[in-house]
């Protein structure tokens, strides 16, 4: 079953690339002529504009398919700091030519609505969304790009769902083309134990509470997958970028009486331009 919400619940998920705006160049002079007006320098900023769709599971385990448009606009200053509409604020920095170190307050990736669970189970609480500090890592050696993501929920005492998850991810360009580009990856997402009870266990008072057992989940992998990425550029100005994956629950988190299926698909298309 596919349904339209109104909600974009993983946002954060999309890595986008930011394109620079065109500098210009002074021309020389000679004595002979008049003073050339002076141009003014190339701005610092470059901005991105666009939007798409994504679908993807309404929850980890869920089978109900859900598509969520993606608007996107997004400013960036140099390297060093960006404001966007998918990737939140954030700050980062290139200690080498090959590694880009960041950090950002984003949307949280991990939420859970009570109406989507099985029957039986929607009387637990929905793990709503939430900004997360992620602290983000790219490594680049040729066509090899390994990223790494470590994100913790700020989320408040009294709400469910505090804790951490950290993202590995790694994938390797296929076609390196001036208008075609493809890469194919694998990743793997962990959580620790707060935050994997709370998307895939059980807790003593809400088991007494539906007249269940209890389930409890503890630290580690809780999935793991391959993705494909493709990126076209249209013309000078449109880029249409698309990313197809699935994944597969793993450990504690495949055994969970939440699961629906253990199997978990998802798509994203983009196509945005500077401006």
């Amino acid at each position: 079953m596919m349904k339209s919400q109104a909600l974009p619940r993983r946002l954060a998920i999309l890595a986008l690339a930011l394109h620079a705006l065109l500098g210009s160049a002074l021309q020389a002079q000679t004595p002979a002529t008049p003073p050339a007006v002076e141009l003014p320098p190339a701005s610092a900023w470059s901005h991105q504009w666009g939007g798409g769709l994504a679908m993807f599971p309404s929850y980890a385990g869920s089978k109900q398919m859900i598509v969520l448009p993606l608007p996107v606009l997004e400013s960036q200053y140099r390297d060093w700091f960006y404001i966007s509409s998918v990737r939140g604020l954030g700050l980062q920095f290139r200690p080498l030519a090959a590694l880009q170190l960041g950090v950002a307050v984003a949307p949280d990736i991990n939420v859970r609505r009570s109406e989507d669970l099985p029957a039986a189970y929607r009387q637990l609480d929905t793990i709503p969304m939430a900004p997360a500090l992620r602290w983000n890592a790219e490594l680049g050696l040729g066509r090899l790009q390994l990223q790494a993501a470590l994100s913790t929920r700020l989320a408040r005492r009294e709400q469910v769902g505090e804790g951490s998850s950290l993202e590995l991810s790694g994938d390797f360009g296929l076609l390196a083309l001036p208008t075609l580009q493809l890469a194919v990856g694998a990743s793997a997402q962990l959580m620790d134990e707060r935050l994997a009870q709370a998307m895939f266990g059980l807790s003593a008072p809400q088991a007494a509470k539906l007249g269940v057992p209890s389930y409890q989940v503890g630290e580690g992998l809780v999935s793991a997958g391959l993705f494909a990425r493709l990126s076209y550029r249209l013309n000078d100005q449109w880029l249409l970028r698309s990313k197809l994956g699935v994944h597969q629950l793993q450990g504690d988190a495949a055994r969970s009486p939440l699961l629906q299926r253990r199997w978990q698909p998802e798509l994203f298309v983009l196509i945005s331009r500077p401006f």
